[in-house]
């Protein structure tokens, strides 16, 4: 389901920080996507559990209408800048962790947020 009030795509900044509507997070550090044929798009850094946690980029909704998961409802911060290198994405994931622990009640607020708004529209009571 697509959310009323995300962040289009031209408005989201490399390196920071937002709460996020995804499959398989609910925070993301937004990047360019730099190859392949959804170059030049958005994607957001995520911490993702399966069968141990692991980095995993979500594509921003604008992006692509199949695999686009991602909807940003807010931006949080610039994150800090991580090296390229095992320990720096050791790094970013226990940041984003620990983001999206300390975010979980906001991000359940606009989750709210959107929901009603959506039932607003569908006309349900």
């Amino acid at each position: 389901m697509r959310w009323n009030k995300t962040i289009p795509v031209d408005q989201c900044k490399d390196g920071y920080l937002y709460i996020i509507h995804a499959r398989n997070a609910s925070v993301g550090i937004c990047k360019t996507i730099t190859q392949g044929p959804m170059s030049g798009g958005k994607s957001f850094t995520i911490p993702r559990y399966k069968f141990g946690w692991y980095l995993f980029d979500e594509i921003h909704w604008d992006c692509d209408n199949h695999y686009g998961t991602a909807c940003p409802l807010e931006e949080i911060e610039k994150a800090p800048d991580f090296e390229d290198t095992t320990e720096g994405r050791a790094a970013k994931l226990q940041y984003l962790m620990k983001r999206e622990k300390e975010l979980e009640a906001r991000s359940e607020e606009l989750d709210e947020e959107q929901f009603n708004l959506n039932k607003d529209e569908r006309g349900d009571s």
